[in-house]
């Protein structure tokens, strides 16, 4: 039973180097995370643009609306003359 735990112990020893190796990450893996952060960063950019552009959109809009609505005021009470 000795030279089985031996075995076994030797065994351990020798593989314990080749699994922390293999544990080890890869350099491309830290370069695409960079890639990605990178990335992500001008599509964030890129939201804040689309959402000021939005905003302002929306504002236009609405002004508009409103100044046909005032028009078509205007327009039924001429009408209605």
């Amino acid at each position: 039973m000795r030279t089985v735990e031996r075995i076994y112990r030797g065994f351990g020893l020798a593989l314990l180097p080749l699994v922390l190796a293999g544990c080890q990450t890869p350099p491309a893996v830290y370069e695409l995370a960079e890639t990605t952060s990178a990335n992500s960063a001008v599509f964030q950019q890129h939201l804040g643009d689309l959402a000021g552009a939005s905003k302002a959109l929306a504002g236009e809009r609405a002004d508009l609306v409103v100044s046909m609505e005032a028009f078509n005021a205007r327009l039924d009470s001429f009408i209605k003359r």
